[in-house]
């Protein structure tokens, strides 16, 4: 990981994000771009020279945020007419980004709004992994939590966790919350799901032995509450989970998933691979 853009709008959550991001800069020892975001009214010469004396001040105010928060970056400062998600994308392509940090302000695990925030969109349509903060920043990672399906792509993001528990110094666990969808399991259910879950577990044990990991296997009525339950009890501070990247961008849009689902319940950050 080389670049990192922090979208920031002066607002306290977006402070957050930002030190959020800063934390993820100083363990890979990336480049942090903080980008602002004007929206732009109808062209006018009158509103063209207020907007570039805007991003002079805007520019100075967060680069004395960023010296404020101990942080090095550099600052961009965009005027557009299109959607702010839209301008996030193109600049994170135009700095070559490999993450991209977002605050989000609501927490609310059961919202219908599929694309009521920047975040939810860009959830849709970037193909750049997503580092969401919700109200408490963490500038430091003393635990990671990778859930994980009976699918087996989604035990991926396990190596990227592995290479940051390493940098970061913080231990590692593996959750797999199998769905009771408010029914009892029987015990031959459940030793099946374990079973499943150490056949995909097979090909990362080696990878496994650099860190300091533990496996936890429960049964939940739905994965994405147990995820952010387990989170919450834990003290984690990180998840870290893969994005469903196979279906279509309308797919993408309606489909509820669990990986949705804790980015819009969560206490905690959320790294959307």
């Amino acid at each position: 990981m080389k670049n990192i853009l922090v979208g920031y709008d002066f607002s306290p959550l977006s402070e957050e994000a930002l030190k959020t991001s800063g934390a993820f800069a100083e363990v890979y020892n990336a480049r942090l771009f903080v980008l602002n975001v004007i929206p732009r009214p109808p062209m006018m010469e009158t509103a063209m020279s207020t907007i570039e004396l805007l991003k002079k001040e805007r520019k100075e105010k967060i680069l004395e945020k960023l010296k404020e928060l101990g942080l090095e970056g550099e600052v961009i400062v965009d005027a557009t007419d299109s959607c702010f998600a839209e301008t996030i994308m193109k600049t994170a392509e135009s700095v070559g980004a490999d993450l991209i940090g977002l605050g989000r302000a609501s927490i609310d695990i059961n919202e219908n709004d599929f694309v009521g925030s920047v975040v939810l969109t860009l959830k849709s349509i970037s193909s750049i992994p997503l580092l969401i903060t919700t109200h408490r920043a963490r500038t430091r990672f003393n635990r990671v939590l990778v859930p994980v399906s009976e699918k087996r792509d989604s035990f991926e993001s396990i190596v990227f966790a592995v290479d940051f528990c390493k940098r970061a110094g913080c231990k590692l666990t593996i959750l797999n919350v199998f769905e009771t969808a408010g029914f009892k399991f029987t015990q031959a259910e459940a030793d099946r799901v374990k079973d499943i879950f150490e056949e995909n577990l097979k090909p990362y044990t080696t990878i496994l032995k650099d860190v300091e990991y533990e496996i936890k296997i429960i049964p939940h009525e739905t994965a994405s509450a147990g995820i952010i339950m387990f989170a919450k009890e834990s003290n984690a501070d990180l998840i870290i989970m893969e994005r469903r990247k196979k279906l279509n961008l309308l797919q993408r849009l309606f489909y509820q998933s669990t990986t949705l689902r804790v980015i819009r319940g969560a206490t905690v950050p959320v790294l959307a691979l």
